[in-house]
């Protein structure tokens, strides 16, 4: 056999591998017009992101977003040295989802 199976400890870093350039274009640009340094911190919604994203690519609509994963950028994000959070609440919450990415801090 010359074809072998994806490990779980592979898995992340081809999908990695498959987040489209525009989207690691758009976080990047979000990421240095919203960053804090008295926070030392960037905090920004889906929706401004949506919104970079489409902008910047046009023949995509968020549903080919969603559907194809291309927001599924946290850990290769992780991998670089940034804590990433993302909420999108509960059924039962009005505010829209956001990230939060601050610099990994070593303890």
């Amino acid at each position: 056999m010359s074809i072998k199976p994806i490990t779980p400890n592979e898995i992340q870093d081809e999908k990695n591998l498959t987040i489209p350039d525009y989207i690691i274009e758009s976080v990047n640009e979000i990421l240095v017009k919203k960053w804090s340094g008295t926070e030392q911190k960037a905090s920004f919604t889906q929706d401004e992101l949506m919104e970079l994203v489409l902008s910047k690519n046009p023949s995509k609509t968020r549903e080919q977003i969603f559907e194809d994963r291309d927001f599924d950028f946290e850990d290769f994000y992780r991998k670089l040295g940034w804590n990433v959070y993302y909420n999108k609440g509960q059924y039962y919450d009005t505010f829209p989802p956001y990230f939060v990415f601050r610099k990994e801090t070593k303890e």
